[in-house]
């Protein structure tokens, strides 16, 4: 499992219409959902942010008590911490590489 994954088989929500301009900071409303893996009903997944420009969008984020079927239901996918109520918040952000990767898989096995 690696960052290819983002090119194949993801979901996707588009909030705003083409073309965009890119931004240093990603538009929670425009998201493609890849990879990902479930364990124990926590959630490692990869998102891309088309119209951002640090690590090409690439993000790699770990969800407590969440599953991919609840991610998916979100049209507003910030990859920022927040407490904010309604939307769904990472718990842990990896840089977008496999390293970055095996990091977010060993710490998924470790959530109870």
């Amino acid at each position: 499992m690696g960052l290819n994954l983002i090119l194949s088989g993801s979901s996707r929500y588009t909030g705003s219409p083409e073309p965009r301009e890119f931004n240093p900071v990603p538009d929670a409303k425009n998201f493609i959902i890849g990879g990902s893996v479930e364990y124990k009903g926590h959630l490692l997944v990869e998102i891309k942010y088309p119209d951002c420009i640090n690590y090409e969008g690439n993000k790699i984020l770990l969800y407590m008590n969440t599953t991919l079927k609840e991610l998916k239901k979100q049209k507003y996918l910030d990859p920022h911490f927040s407490d904010k109520l309604g939307y769904l918040s990472p718990i842990a952000r990896f840089v977008p590489t496999p390293y970055g990767w095996k990091l977010g898989e060993r710490m998924l096995k470790q959530l109870y």
